[in-house]
């Protein structure tokens, strides 16, 4: 029940997030679910890149359905109960509101920051396996494309200050 009253203030928090820097003032609770899809994808996406975690494309659509989006779908469209508590925490007393805005404003500044950070880690383990953009194979591959570009630009230029152009 707790994890439940917890998602459920992170639905409010990006409510009354959206509500107040929306203008017109309209589809709160549709941004709301948006973010929160966003921000558990930022989550997924850390821990395949940490964990090295390969999924095929049909794994991993099937994963962001079942466990991403699905749920807050059920939670926020399909059901009316996130009504309620947007009436219960506004009732608050407004340090705890504060207290606990600020711990879920932490936390969303924490998972946006573990995600760049993951996105470089990986690029990091790609340059010591030499793996990716890093393989010798690729690097040989671009090498030899930049040759035959620069060859090109060469006789393009020559064309030029002959005046067959």
């Amino acid at each position: 029940m707790l994890i439940k009253k917890v998602y459920y203030f992170y639905f409010y928090s990006f409510y009354k997030f959206w509500d107040c820097i929306s203008i017109p003032k309209f589809w709160s609770d549709t941004k709301s679910v948006i973010s929160l899809i966003v921000l558990k994808s930022f989550l997924f996406i850390s821990v395949m890149y940490y964990f090295d975690l390969n999924f095929s494309k049909g794994q991993l659509i099937l994963f962001s359905l079942v466990f991403i989006i699905l749920p807050d779908l059920y939670l926020f469209v399909f059901r009316n109960e996130w009504k309620s508590y947007l009436v219960y925490y506004d009732n608050l007393s407004k340090t705890k509101n504060k207290i606990y805005k600020m711990i879920v404003g932490f936390t969303v500044l924490l998972v946006i920051g573990n995600f760049l950070y993951s996105i470089e880690w990986m690029n990091q383990r790609a340059k010591k396996n030499q793996t990716g953009p890093y393989s010798t194979e690729y690097i040989q591959q671009e090498k030899k494309k930049d040759s035959v570009d620069h060859a090109m630009y060469l006789k393009e230029m020559e064309d030029i200050r002959n005046g067959k152009r």
